[in-house]
């Protein structure tokens, strides 16, 4: 399942660079010997075909993500993906409308820019935990079991999670009474902590 992920995602870094490099250069605004009719078309085909593998990509890992639950790495996997979908999907509007080449960086530049920033917001560590926690085997009888070590170390953000998971398992599960202790064992860290180390989550 791993090199299936894989062998989708690593292909992309390759075919993205190359997709821009070929457009900055051939479509610069002083290379107008080389953009033909025929030329755009095809261009625009074989962005068309990047973008698809981007979306198989992103496909995999998802199945990937159900089968071996989430992390911060396979989170990072898919931004970075629809970051290079986005990237391609530009190169085409570039090349059809005609657009400068700095029009192009520029975009690019805005959409990593607000994906950072946007991501500042999102609670990964509660996120993660909550799926984690839902699709285990414990709760529905399919998939990986719940891995507690990962859970702990996303610190106390993973509580809730936690007690849930401790309501909901199975009631023969030996995971199920170590996940309540590793919410007590989090939530006595949290409480005994200094009051200059919390956080709005924490």
């Amino acid at each position: 399942y791993a090199g299936y992920a894989h062998a989708g995602a690593y292909p992309l870094i390759v075919t993205a660079l190359l997709a821009g490099a070929y457009v900055l250069v051939t479509f610069d605004e002083t290379q107008r010997q080389y953009q033909t009719p025929a030329a755009l078309v095809l261009v625009v085909l074989w962005v068309l075909q990047n973008i698809f593998l981007v979306v198989s990509s992103i496909d995999r890992t998802v199945m990937y993500i159900g089968i071996y639950s989430l992390t911060y790495l396979r989170i990072a996997a898919l931004i970075w993906m629809g970051l290079v979908a986005a990237g391609l999907a530009f190169i085409t509007l570039r090349i059809l409308l005609r657009f400068s080449n700095r029009w192009l960086i520029n975009m690019n530049a805005r959409v990593l820019v607000t994906t950072l920033y946007l991501c500042c917001f999102v609670n990964f560590d509660r996120m993660i935990a909550d799926y984690n926690v839902r699709h285990a085997n414990e709760v529905t009888g399919q998939g990986v079991w719940l891995d507690l070590n990962y859970l702990a170390n996303l610190g106390p953000e993973a509580i809730p999670a936690l007690r849930w998971f401790g309501e909901n398992a199975h009631p023969a599960s030996p995971t199920r009474p170590a996940a309540i202790a590793t919410a007590d064992k989090l939530q006595n860290q949290l409480l005994t902590a200094d009051w200059r180390v919390w956080t709005f989550r924490r």
